[in-house]
């Protein structure tokens, strides 16, 4: 039976997976998605593209916008490579740059960002060194029925903290799958995917916001 439809407008920006999106759909949202890849599936709900170029011509079309940029140069667990690599500064301060533009984009009037724990450096340049307490959070995906262990951290614009929603109680569920995952060339898209049930709980916690 499909969801009563929703006036709300989603994009959700930085998602090749449609996981977070389809999410939003399921309950009624008109949502898209835009990245720089192909859409696994449901391409008629994706644009192609640079997400910056869309926030600059369409970006009041939406109520609602969820970005997963991109963290490999901002995460603390990548943090020995600025040392290791001179080139990686420049990257992280494009990252940076990148997601402050996200986060500040004054046309959208609910906004989330979502990265991993960030080092010091990638917070100075993404302008959130000072982000107000109650507008961050912190989750795992365990809080939300999905038996892993990754720090998800929030920045949030007009929108309230995420409620867990299934919570595993037992430690011994809990994996950190991500972190081992072997080397490989679709390690770093796989890394990206995001949680189902994380997911639901955005569209149906935020979806009653817009």
């Amino acid at each position: 039976m499909a969801a009563e439809s929703n006036s709300g407008k989603v994009l959700v920006a930085c998602e090749f997976s449609g996981i977070v999106r389809d999410a939003f759909r399921n309950e009624g949202f008109d949502a898209v998605s835009c990245d720089l890849e192909e859409t696994e599936k449901n391409s008629e709900y994706h644009i192609q593209g640079d997400v910056l170029e869309l926030l600059e011509e369409r970006g009041e079309e939406f109520d609602l916008m969820i970005a997963h940029p991109p963290c490999t140069y901002l995460s603390n667990s990548g943090v020995r490579w600025l040392y290791e690599k001179e080139e990686r500064w420049q990257d992280m301060v494009e990252g940076g740059v990148f997601f402050r533009k996200l986060l500040n984009c004054e046309k959208i009037p609910h906004i989330a960002v979502e990265n991993p724990v960030m080092h010091k450096w990638g917070k100075k340049v993404a302008g959130i060194e000072d982000y107000p307490e109650e507008q961050r959070q912190t989750i795992q995906p365990w809080q939300f029925g999905e038996p892993e262990k990754k720090g998800i951290c929030l920045w949030l614009k007009n929108l309230p903290k995420l409620e867990p929603t299934d919570v595993i109680e037992d430690e011994d569920k809990r994996e950190a799958r991500v972190h081992r995952m072997p080397p490989s060339e679709e390690r770093s898209k796989e890394r990206s995917r995001f949680f189902p049930g994380v997911a639901e709980a955005m569209a149906k916690q935020w979806g009653g916001v817009i």
